[in-house]
């Protein structure tokens, strides 16, 4: 995409002949990246949507969230015979929740629930026993930034690739 750029820019500048550093033009492809990943979205909202697992450890509240999380999808236990469902809850409800065992929203009844804290999810109740890839997450990840090589390719569809580049190149 870069070298599409260079020339595209080239085109649209041969009387000027205006000079972009290398960032420059990184910002741009960036920039067009985002537009077009927003686009995209608007019309098929889970096409970036990513899973992982993460293994849950005896008498820890707290887990990482991935760094490219925009959404949650879901959050589900998965070391059982059928995936359950985690049901979200607000970061207000936690001590209601550790106190009576139910959420204030319909008596949710232990299983478990979840709330977001900074860059962070707690579960509830707090696991007992240390699991092996228990947890599973399906969230809208945020695609990864380019930086001009040719070993970074964006993950917008390749039919879209264009599209950046002409975006980059009027923005430019």
């Amino acid at each position: 995409m870069m070298d599409r750029l260079k020339i595209n820019l080239d085109n649209k500048h041969l009387k000027e002949r205006t000079q972009y550093l290398p960032g420059e033009l990184v910002e741009y492809l960036n920039e067009a990246q985002e537009y077009i990943e927003e686009q995209v979205r608007s019309v098929h909202d889970n096409y970036f949507m990513a899973a992982t697992t993460l293994s849950t450890v005896a008498s820890t509240e707290l887990y990482d969230l991935p760094s490219d999380l925009v959404s949650i999808k879901k959050i589900e236990w998965v070391d059982t015979n059928a995936p359950d469902e985690l049901i979200p809850i607000h970061f207000s409800a936690r001590n209601y929740y550790l106190q009576t065992g139910t959420t204030s929203i319909n008596n949710i009844v232990a299983g478990s629930v979840y709330y977001l804290y900074g860059a962070k999810f707690g579960i509830l109740p707090i696991p007992t026993t240390t699991g092996v890839s228990n947890v599973k997450i399906w969230y809208l990840k945020r695609l990864a930034a380019l930086d001009g090589t040719s070993a970074t390719t964006s993950e917008i569809p390749a039919e879209y690739h264009r599209l950046v580049v002409q975006y980059a190149t009027v923005t430019a």
